[in-house]
């Protein structure tokens, strides 16, 4: 059985309304508040935990390039 392949994905992080877009802080032109964060991270090695909205929660995320496996094309 061969590993699969490190995948790169995006993962946003931050107050769960913010992510919603239904924050009350401070926004620049309608982008996301500035508690917002984006990061590239390896989905093959990462960690999630199903949540019941569909959307998961990171409990491990692996940078991005991953140091596991060999990456398949971004």
């Amino acid at each position: 059985m061969t590993t699969p392949a490190c995948a790169p994905t995006t993962s946003v992080a931050g107050d769960m309304l913010c992510l919603d877009y239904e924050c009350d802080h401070d926004r620049n032109d309608g982008e996301y508040c500035a508690e917002v964060a984006e990061e590239r991270i390896c989905d093959t090695h990462s960690t999630t935990v199903a949540a019941e909205s569909g959307w998961g929660e990171i409990t491990h995320a692996e940078p991005w390039p991953c140091q596991y496996d060999k990456a398949v094309a971004s």
